[in-house]
């Protein structure tokens, strides 16, 4: 007579279980650990590619910004290209103050000398 051990001392019920549903649970178990290794293997890849994305969106980020750069540097006073063409009226702290002219060089000026009648 087989000898069969003892359960072991639990709070939990026995469940009994045939082979064909034992065999089948395992077949179960190990397709989804393939499926699940292939999930992570995915995963893993779908990773690399967002990584390569996201340094060639920073490396696309950085030339916009120096193609920003350099296009500000040709633009007269700053001018955005991108706004709607208008005369440029330069404000009144860039010009430059009036200062009064001496008499002195106003006389010595023969441009500035009264008509003789």
């Amino acid at each position: 007579m087989p000898s069969t051990p003892a359960p072991p001392p639990s709070s939990e019920p026995i469940v009994t279980v045939s082979l064909t549903e034992f065999r089948g649970l395992e077949r179960s178990l190990r397709t989804l650990s393939t499926a699940q290794d292939s999930i992570i293997h995915q995963m893993a890849t779908i990773r690399a590619h967002q990584d390569q994305i996201i340094a060639t969106q920073a490396q696309h980020t950085t030339i916009l910004h120096q193609i920003q750069q350099h296009l500000s540097m040709q633009t007269p006073f700053g001018h955005d290209r991108s706004a709607p063409s208008e005369p440029l009226v330069p404000d009144k702290e860039s010009l430059p103050a009036e200062q009064p002219i001496p008499e002195e060089e106003i006389r010595a000026e023969p441009s500035h000398d009264t008509p003789h009648i």
